[in-house]
């Protein structure tokens, strides 16, 4: 129930179901002028049949948003209280 942000959920949820956690760590920086390139050369092939790439300035931009995620508003509207911590005890 306490607030927890969205990368230490997502390496619960990746540890909880047995892979290892990913121990690189690229930039926004860095990242973001591939992500731009890879959606140009798409904007190039996309009419020749290029299939639209996962990496693209959009998604980087969602996934390097720093996020909290808080179950206040359920507990007190629907009185939800979690089965199972996501913490290991």
């Amino acid at each position: 129930m306490e607030p927890m942000k969205f990368w230490e959920f997502v390496s619960l949820v990746v540890e909880g179901l047995g892979y290892e956690r990913s121990r690189i760590k690229i930039p926004t920086f860095v990242i973001m002028p591939i992500a731009h390139l890879v959606e140009w050369i798409y904007k190039l092939l996309g009419p020749y049949g290029m299939k639209l790439p996962q990496l693209i300035p959009s998604r980087i931009r969602i996934i390097s948003c720093s996020r909290t995620f808080d179950c206040s508003k359920a507990k007190d509207r629907l009185g939800y209280a979690p089965i199972v911590t996501l913490q290991v005890l």
